[in-house]
């Protein structure tokens, strides 16, 4: 009907629906709900792999191995490091390093960091970005980043160039 088309969604910014049917918005919120329980996940992780690496280095500095014995316990430790950057389980992979340094959501409209040192070029680049819980935001900024992988048993994966990142500094 004419009266549906002529309605626009003030969320996502479409035509034929209102914000109240807006299913970007009710989508948001159940994502939301996901982060915050990978969030979860992710802190009961952290503290469990703090527990593991502590019990672990108690192991290693109980025995007085030769240097051979030693490089096995590092590759060993290396390797569960590997396994848990490598797995397909998203929240297992949320408790590894690299996920603190850079959160990868294919679904973003857009790369966002709040760290001006990152970029290699930058230019001024001012809008606004509306979060999944509703707030406005505004970038200062829009450049390219190269984003460094953490390495996998010792190999440093090449780097990759995001181009037209935001530079948003409430993030």
């Amino acid at each position: 009907s004419n009266a549906a088309t002529s309605l626009s969604c003030t969320f996502c910014s479409r035509s034929g629906h209102s914000e109240d049917q807006c299913y970007a918005k009710r989508d948001a919120g159940v994502k939301a709900k996901e982060r915050a329980a990978q969030r979860s996940q992710y802190r009961s992780n952290k503290s469990r792999s703090k527990q593991e690496a502590s019990q672990a280095s108690n192991d290693t500095s109980r025995t007085q191995g030769t240097p051979q014995e030693s490089a096995g316990a590092a590759t060993v430790s290396a390797g569960c490091a590997l396994a848990l950057s490598s797995s397909a389980d998203r929240s297992t992979w949320l408790a590894s390093p690299a996920a603190a340094n850079w959160n990868t959501d294919t679904g973003a409209s857009a790369h966002m960091t709040p760290h001006r040192h990152w970029f290699r070029s930058y230019s001024p680049h001012n809008v606004p970005i509306r979060l999944a819980n509703s707030h406005i935001v505004y970038s200062a900024g829009l450049g390219s980043v190269v984003f460094q992988p953490a390495s996998r048993g010792g190999v440093l994966p090449p780097a990759v160039v995001l181009h037209d990142v935001l530079h948003v500094p409430a993030l």
